[in-house]
């Protein structure tokens, strides 16, 4: 049947392959399972209150939580540090209530679904620990805040819709990942591969004090905007921001036709730092162009890099020269025939 933990601070613990027949578990604050064994909680809902957790001890222990498994609550399922520890999530985890939770092993990988909306997860723990964000990894931070506390590759995607993701200098995005929102990253962000997306639909992603961003390899800068608005990125007192020599390729998602002559900030900093190095992709110098479109019809911007900001301008379309000039014709016959009366 269904394992019910209700007393607090209760236990059990599971060893040489020993589960539960019923769906659900249900753990009250600070009860937990000792797992000291290897094997799966397939098509399990779990809920956990405060302070209960999942616990793996001992060497070469693994624990994966399969597709159809959900754990909602106090997201903490840890182990306690011994060689050869594994944790796989193919399932939905959500931590919801304003706690504390931990989910770190020394080798940990999210291939299903994590939600963090109130209170604080750690993701990792040990630096020497291995901690992935699989292809099929989805990450959702849409409140609270997010540590990265062991070095974490992300390969799938890390959405901050809002909260604060506390990178700790450990998070690299690699090919395929995508990283993007509106919410506030602290700590460094390292570029080796993947989409980088500000904003939630249009809007703004914040790197505070200290953060260093640098594009180590071949990477896609995405951003949308409309006749007057833009994604864009702050920078609050950073470290470096290097672009990297022509490795970040700028990709233009357009909302709306762009209004002619129209400004659009893509990347500031607006407080201390030493400036943004390097360029985009193909676009080496201000001035270079580059072409988007919107229902069908072409439109060209040009880039500027300015100190501490990147920013590009749209350019008037060519048939808008020709009316200026017919125009400025226009009106020049007209003073000469003034002139003349």
């Amino acid at each position: 049947g269904d394992l019910n933990l209700s007393t607090a601070s209760s236990y059990v613990r599971f060893i040489n392959g020993a589960s539960f027949t019923g769906a659900n578990a249900t753990f009250a604050n600070n009860a937990h399972l000792r797992w000291q064994q290897t094997g799966t909680l397939a098509g399990k809902t779990i809920t956990m209150g405060s302070g209960a957790y999942i616990y793996l001890e001992g060497a070469n222990r693994s624990l994966t939580l399969d597709a159809t498994t959900t754990v909602t609550g106090d997201v903490s399922i840890y182990s306690d540090g011994s060689a050869g520890t594994t944790i796989t999530n193919q399932g939905v985890l959500t931590h919801n209530i304003n706690t504390t939770g931990y989910l770190y092993a020394e080798s940990l990988s999210n291939q299903g679904t994590l939600n963090v909306s109130t209170g604080t997860l750690y993701f990792g723990y040990y630096g020497d620990d291995t901690t992935t964000n699989a292809a099929s990894g989805v990450i959702n931070l849409t409140g609270g805040n997010l540590y990265v506390n062991s070095p974490m590759t992300n390969a799938g995607q890390l959405k901050l819709m809002a909260g604060v993701l506390y990178t700790n200098n450990n998070l690299t995005n690699a090919i395929g990942g995508f990283i993007g929102g509106a919410g506030t990253i602290n700590g460094d962000l390292a570029l080796a591969g993947g989409t980088l997306a500000p904003g939630n639909s249009i809007g703004t992603l914040t790197f505070q004090a200290g953060s260093d961003f640098v594009v180590s390899g071949a990477s896609t800068f995405e951003v949308e905007l409309d006749a007057t608005n833009a994604d864009k990125i702050v920078f609050q007192n950073p470290g470096a921001v290097n672009l990297g020599s022509g490795l970040l390729q700028l990709s233009l998602n357009l909302l709306s036709a762009p209004t002619p002559n129209a400004s659009y900030t893509l990347m500031e900093i607006t407080s201390g730092g030493s400036g943004i190095s390097g360029y985009l992709a193909g676009m080496p110098v201000s001035g270079t162009g580059i072409t988007a479109y919107f229902a069908g019809n072409p439109y060209d911007f040009h880039v500027t890099y300015l100190t501490n900001q990147l920013l590009i301008h749209a350019v008037p379309e060519p048939g808008t020269y020709a009316l200026m000039g017919a125009g400025l014709a226009a009106l020049a016959l007209l003073r000469r025939r003034r002139k003349v009366s």
